[in-house]
């Protein structure tokens, strides 16, 4: 298991990958840094939480980012990645230069259409929220044993409702 997992996303922001990286980071057991968007105001409410404002989708390169997690010493980089987030064109480079640095890296697609399968070969291996995204990716690029699906949603319990009696 590893001990620091790096987590690339959007924190702190009324969005749905910013909802769901924080229910990933309240299930983990292990030491967590967020590398976030610039302009990000960090919330800290637990000890084993960093958060690093220090990207924006238009960067014309992310070997500062790779200098941070291994500043860092982070085991797992997982990268949030939907269109628009992220500079598409430097992530084939951001993911190599993490395996060359030796650091195992995980990409959720959160969309698997527009030719994402492109990442392949340059990250370990890919979450899909679903069977059919998972078949949009096998290909060329992607094989079945990267991807692994974890259908979105909360881990939080639904709040149950007491029907009330009706006479109609």
């Amino acid at each position: 298991l590893p001990e620091h997992v790096g987590l690339i996303t959007t924190w702190n922001k009324k969005c749905g990958i910013a909802n769901y990286c924080k229910d990933l980071v309240d299930n983990l057991h292990c030491k967590v840094t967020i590398f976030c968007e610039k302009d990000t105001i960090p919330e800290f409410v637990d000890s084993k939480i960093k958060v690093i404002p220090c990207w924006t989708s238009t960067d014309s390169s992310y070997d500062y980012l790779v200098d941070l997690i291994k500043k860092n010493k982070i085991d797992i980089a997982h990268i949030q990645y939907n269109h628009g987030l992220l500079n598409a064109g430097q992530l084939k480079i951001f993911g190599n230069e993490l395996k060359a640095s030796g650091i195992r890296s995980i990409m959720t697609l959160h969309s698997s259409k527009g030719g994402v399968d492109v990442y392949g070969k340059n990250f370990d291996q890919f979450i899909v929220h679903s069977e059919e995204s998972a078949k949009d990716l096998i290909g060329t690029n992607l094989n079945k044993d990267q991807i692994t699906i974890i259908p979105i949603g909360s881990n939080k319990q639904l709040q149950s409702k007491t029907k009330k009696n009706c006479l109609c």
